[in-house]
Parts: structure tokens; sequence; C-alpha cells
């Protein structure tokens, strides 16, 4: 996933340039995995990388990615 979005924050457009093993970046899946099959658990269609403020704001809904892509807020 990181790789697909060549390492910048899908929400903000940080790039991740740390120091190697700093993780400043996470891949997150967009459909949740409780209600994915396995198909979209490697699907890069389902995944955004974020920074750790955005990924933590998308998995507790504050932000949403629309089927459009639209990036909105709570």
């Amino acid at each position: 996933m990181l790789t697909a979005y060549a390492h910048p924050c899908g929400f903000f457009g940080f790039a991740s340039v740390g120091p190697r093993g700093h993780r400043l970046l996470v891949a997150s899946h967009i459909k949740p995995l409780p209600q994915s099959s396995g198909r979209d658990w490697l699907d890069p269609g389902n995944g955004i990388s974020a920074c750790p403020v955005h990924d933590s704001a998308f998995e507790t809904r504050l932000l949403t990615v629309a089927r459009d892509l639209r990036i909105e807020g709570a």
C-alpha cells in the first residue's frame, strides 16, 4: 500500500522522509477487514497510506472516503 501511494499521506500529502526503521506512515484499509473478502485485503484500491494522525481520524470515522474518493470530515 505504501508503495502504491509512493509513500505520501493520502489525506494530507505528508511525505515520509524519516530515518530508516521509523514508521511515519501506515497503510489502512478503506473497507474494514471484518466486512471484506480475502480479495479486498490485497487490493490496493481498498487502501490508503496515512500518517498516524489521519489514520487515527480515519479509523475512528472522523474522516471518511466517499465512493467518488472525496475525503469527508465528520
